[in-house]
């Protein structure tokens, strides 16, 4: 038999095969036999690819003739009225005619063409034939509208955005609201692990986040020394300046000692969030609560209004 004969499998059926129990290897009781005599491959038939009968002479000892196959199928082909190109192929043998003179000529034919033939046998072999042909085409259109629905499904399933978009929506939506580029890159690298667990800055090798030039983020003592040149007063620890921001409601005591302290809505408008490149035990960022430096102002005025009021309370140094 020449290599030209062998099976050619369609991927589509094989990859639907290999998904699906039901596939073309459980062939029928009644056909057994007949399947593997006569083997439906996929081959091209006038540069089409379908399934065939690669080698007319499968069929002839299918079909029990008893006539010679060269002769039997050229009466065939006229009889059924095929045409060369679309319902069948011509190709000589590769290697030597046994019984000398030129290579025999191996037919291949449409499954269509195939059953044609079979049902021009009249007889019970024939009809057989014609059903299990009718049925690997059944079956094989079965398979290959199952792998095209299950590619289709595939295809509609939603796709979710990939890390750097997320962060980069969010970084688009905190400028928006008015954060600096520092707090919208925090802000955004918060959201994005939260959405997706990727850490944008930490891959980035992000170490912290400055302020922009002219615009310094000052910590609690920094506040204090700020205050001291502002007022002529004497310089606050960090302590008393956090003390300070809690009194005048511009922070709050935070829920965990990852975050002892939180600005509240009036302090939104002059806390900065400043990256430190490190890790608490439970993997979150270290963040550092900073403020800008108009918070100095508004300490002092707040300072100023208490101490004319009746109520007045003096904080220790």
């Amino acid at each position: 038999m020449s290599d030209r004969n062998m099976a050619v499998t369609n991927p589509c059926v094989q990859n639907a095969c290999s998904e699906h129990s039901g596939n073309m290897s459980i062939i029928p009781v009644e056909f057994s036999e007949i399947a593997a005599l006569c083997t439906a491959t996929e081959d091209a038939i006038g540069g089409v690819m379908q399934l065939c009968i690669a080698d007319h002479r499968t069929l002839h000892t299918g079909l029990s003739v008893g006539r010679d196959h060269t002769t039997w199928i050229k009466g065939r082909v006229k009889d059924c009225g095929l045409v060369e190109g679309r319902d069948y192929e011509v190709f000589p043998e590769t290697g030597e005619n046994p019984l000398g003179g030129r290579p025999a000529k191996v037919y291949r034919l449409s499954l269509h063409a195939a059953k044609e033939i079979a049902m021009m046998e009249g007889n019970d072999k024939g009809k057989l034939i014609r059903r299990y042909f009718i049925w690997v085409e059944e079956n094989a259109r079965r398979l290959v509208d199952t792998a095209r629905a299950s590619v289709q499904r595939r295809e509609r399933a939603p796709r979710l955005p990939s890390p750097n978009t997320v962060f980069r929506d969010y970084m688009r939506t905190m400028k928006m609201l008015g954060f600096d580029a520092s707090e919208a890159a925090l802000a955004a690298n918060r959201a994005t692990v939260a959405e997706t667990g990727k850490d944008i800055l930490e891959t980035a090798g992000v170490k912290a986040l400055v302020a922009p030039s002219g615009s310094p983020h000052l910590s609690p003592s920094d506040i204090g020394a700020e205050l001291a040149a502002l007022t002529g007063g004497p310089v606050l620890s960090g302590q008393k300046v956090n003390t300070l921001l809690l009194r005048y409601g511009f922070q709050e005591k935070g829920a965990s000692k990852a975050a002892p302290w939180m600005p509240t809505e009036k302090g939104e408008l002059f806390k900065h969030w400043t990256v430190t490149g490190k890790k608490h035990s439970d993997g979150t960022s270290v963040n550092w609560l900073r403020w800008n430096a108009s918070i100095v102002s508004e300490l002092a005025a707040a300072m100023t209004a208490e101490s004319h009021s009746p109520s007045d309370q003096t904080i220790q140094h």
